[in-house]
Formats: structure tokens, sequence, C-alpha cells
């Protein structure tokens, strides 16, 4: 959660969004707007990771706009480019011989992974 301007604003992460957005509407919330996450784990016994990720997507003129991890130690990126956002992950993990973590939050038929494929975020 942060404040933009005047007003709290929280983002989480549904693996069905319509759903969710119908049960928060019912509740009497908000719900503003819909965005695919890219999501990935670093490794936390390397010093930097973080940063040299970050590097990888502004030399690649990725803006991350909202970054945070997961309740299963996953960074979560919100990105303004999420194809090329993408690549540079994929790019990046297979540099350091990782599987690249995949998409959350998407729409059903956008860039899913099948179930019980290992690169589906939970």
């Amino acid at each position: 959660m942060f404040m933009v301007g005047d007003r709290g604003v929280a983002h989480y992460l549904f693996s069905d969004t319509a759903a969710a957005r119908v049960t928060l509407e019912a509740a009497g919330v908000e719900v503003g707007d819909r965005r695919e996450t890219l999501v990935r784990r670093l490794d936390q016994g390397t010093p930097g990771e973080l940063g040299m990720i970050a590097r990888r997507m502004s030399e690649a003129g990725v803006n991350i706009e909202v970054i945070y991890s997961n309740h299963d130690n996953q960074l979560i990126l919100v990105v303004d480019d999420l194809e090329t956002g993408a690549e540079v992950s994929r790019s990046w993990a297979a540099a350091r011989g990782r599987a690249h973590r995949g998409f959350f939050g998407a729409t059903p038929e956008t860039r899913r992974p099948a179930p019980g494929d290992p690169n589906t975020a939970p």
C-alpha cells in the first residue's frame, strides 16, 4: 500500500482478477487498474541482485513503477513495458542459470503458463 497525493492505493496479487474485482466492488472497494506483473525470484545469498535486475531494466528503457515482495519471497515488478521487461527478466535469469518465473495477475487468456508448469506463479 502507498499514498498517491491524499489517496491510499493498494496493489494485490490475484490469480482470478475478474472474481477479485467482483468481490472487492461488492464490498465497496473501488477497483482501479488491473495490471500484469513480472515475478522474479532473487538469490537471497547474492548481494546486489535487486540492483542488477533494476539496472538491466533501466538499460532496456523499462521503468519499474511498483516493486515489492510477495509472501513467497518472490520479487513482484509492475513495469511500463511488460513485453520488454519480460525479455529482460528471461535473459537475466538465463544468464544466471535460473528459470523465468513468469507473469501473475494476467487475464486468463494472456501469457499464462499451463497449470502445473513449474514457472507458474502460485
